[in-house]
């Protein structure tokens, strides 16, 4: 089954993840969770002998419900994780030739605190560490996502390098990485690792969590806004306008979503600025 017309219960479960992630799923996104649904109610029936279509789903609703393990399986399997070192190389450039070393000089000899909130398998956060240790900063760094498979890739820091080789975006930072090529991998070692604080962490829980990134001075949430409501994007900038940005730190958001985070979502301690196709949001 890949047609989610045929799997009529597939709105409750949808809503079920909205309700506890904020994360709307695009269109194209729904057939591989009427993929993951199917294969779990199958399970279920070779256990049970049950073989009712509604009450299979019926029974995996209510194990999603009852179990965080369940249900945390499922997020895993309902969250997109395309991610590649140096995406939208522009934004690397940026904090090249003017964040990093304008931030070094105002703050000699501090460390730069640095989180990716949305870091995928971590090739994000590995970027944006490579990048400050060229520019002669000492970052601390954060890498959060709420899907915990994709944490365990990120803690474990080796990467295919034949996904490397293939990207165009990100070319003129490949040197960066090319030190820890090992063979067809790229393999960080203990120091590189030992800079990032891996955690799991829902941004719908952004507000009320006492476990979040504070005093940061440059957030990456890129490619996430576009899974959110208007309300849950504004909860979110918020947030991390008020716990997690330190004043004049910097957010950046994918360019693709630029236009959808409107003026009237954005709190009034956050400025949207631009130079030139880089944009960003700034706290004052």
């Amino acid at each position: 089954m890949d047609d989610v017309s045929l799997l009529p219960e597939l709105e409750d479960f949808i809503s079920l993840l909205t309700e506890h992630t904020g994360i709307i799923p695009l269109a194209t996104h729904k057939n591989s969770i009427v993929s993951y649904i199917v294969k779990k109610t199958q399970d279920i029936s070779k256990e049970t002998g049950i073989v009712d279509g509604k009450k299979l789903c019926n029974m995996f609703y209510n194990q999603l419900v009852s179990s965080k393990t369940e249900f945390n399986n499922f997020v895993n399997e309902s969250t997109v994780n395309e991610t590649y070192f140096f995406r939208e190389e522009a934004q690397f450039d940026f904090l090249r030739d003017r964040i990093f070393p304008s931030w070094r000089l105002q703050n000699p000899g501090k460390n730069i605190r640095i989180w990716s909130a949305a870091c995928s398998t971590g090739e994000e956060i590995y970027s944006l560490a490579l990048l400050a240790r060229y520019c002669h900063l000492t970052p601390v760094l954060t890498a959060s996502d709420i899907d915990t498979n994709v944490l365990n890739v990120c803690s474990g820091g080796v990467y295919s390098k034949a996904k490397v080789d293939r990207r165009v975006d990100g070319l003129s930072y490949h040197s960066l990485i090319e030190p820890y090529f090992k063979g067809e991998e790229v393999i960080f070692p203990k120091e590189i690792k030992d800079l990032i604080s891996v955690k799991a962490l829902n941004l719908k829980e952004l507000a009320q969590s006492p476990f979040v990134p504070v005093e940061q001075d440059v957030i990456f949430l890129r490619n996430v806004f576009i899974y959110f409501s208007s309300e849950m994007k504004r909860a979110v900038l918020k947030a991390i306008a008020d716990k997690c940005l330190k004043k004049n730190g910097l957010l950046f958001v994918s360019i693709n979503e630029v236009a959808s985070i409107s003026g009237d979502i954005v709190p009034k301690n956050l400025i949207k600025e631009n130079v030139g196709m880089v944009f960003y949001l700034r706290k004052i």
